[in-house]
């Protein structure tokens, strides 16, 4: 079984304004979240962005 790598999502309205990060136990969980939001969003591992996307 893969292990999830710990990570954190900050998600964007379109206005531009930051949601407040949160914590996730994989990217997949964090890209799922913001997704579901519909917002632009950027994870990142150890203060580096991994990912991002709308």
């Amino acid at each position: 079984m893969a292990k999830g790598i710990k990570c954190t999502v900050i998600c964007n309205t379109k206005w531009g304004y930051c949601m407040t990060p949160r914590e996730c136990k994989s990217i997949r969980e964090a890209v799922r979240y913001a997704k579901d939001l519909g917002m632009a969003y950027r994870v990142f591992v150890d203060g580096k962005v991994v990912k991002s996307g709308w």
